[in-house]
């Protein structure tokens, strides 16, 4: 169960980087939006499958839950219904971020992923695409005699990439071109490779756990 238009189009990109066995096996993408997914919890249980929820952070300013801030905010909350209400049921940043494992679980076969502290720096994104350019900073900045790679992508075009990824992720209208960027990349040719947001591969990592089907380990 994915957010948006975004996470359904990117997914099969994303299980084909981590697993092509998962990649063959059946998997049904779903786009519901974090506001609404929290109603289909009854139906999940019913359902009696395994069920990974893709949502974001949504981090708003503490004192306007309608204006949208940096996740670093000070006491900034979540507007995400979802994890509000139902996984891991905490409002507060500073609390979904040190959430445990087993309070984004339901059941045994519902989980939610959503954004996470990358490994290889403290910064932490408020949504998929902000997600993306934060773990592929050096991808997007690569520049060499025959190829820039932010060419490639026509919302980082002459863009400062040393700025806060948060600064640098589209807006609602820029997310589908964004997204085609992305997709249509050639890695083959440019021998560039983008790498899969943290909290993605974890959630890939427990869709496919004790079901025989390796996730492929990024360095």
């Amino acid at each position: 169960m994915v957010e948006g238009i975004t996470e359904k189009l990117l997914m099969p990109i994303f299980i084909k980087k981590l697993s092509e066995k998962l990649e063959n096996e059946y998997v049904s993408i779903i786009e519901v939006g974090g506001a609404y997914t929290y109603k289909f919890k009854e139906f999940f249980k019913f359902l009696n499958t395994k069920v990974l929820i893709v949502t974001d952070l949504d981090s708003v300013d503490p004192k306007d839950n309608r204006k949208a801030c940096k996740v670093s905010t000070p006491n900034s909350k979540t507007s995400n219904q979802t994890l509000k209400q139902w996984l891991p049921q905490k409002e507060l940043i500073s609390e979904l971020l040190f959430a445990s494992e087993d309070s984004k679980i339901d059941s045994g076969i519902i989980r939610v992923a959503y954004q996470v502290t990358e490994e290889s720096h403290s910064y932490t994104a408020r949504s998929l695409e902000e997600a993306i350019i934060n773990c592929n900073n050096s991808f997007f900045s690569y520049s060499a005699k025959d190829l820039k790679v932010n060419d490639y992508f026509d919302l980082l075009k002459g863009k400062d990439l040393t700025g806060e990824p948060y600064d640098l992720a589209p807006n609602s209208k820029e997310k589908t071109v964004f997204t085609f960027d992305l997709m249509t990349f050639d890695e083959t040719g440019t021998k560039q490779q983008w790498i899969v947001p943290k909290y993605i591969k974890e959630g890939l990592e427990w869709l496919v756990k004790n079901d025989h089907i390796e996730i492929a380990k990024i360095d």
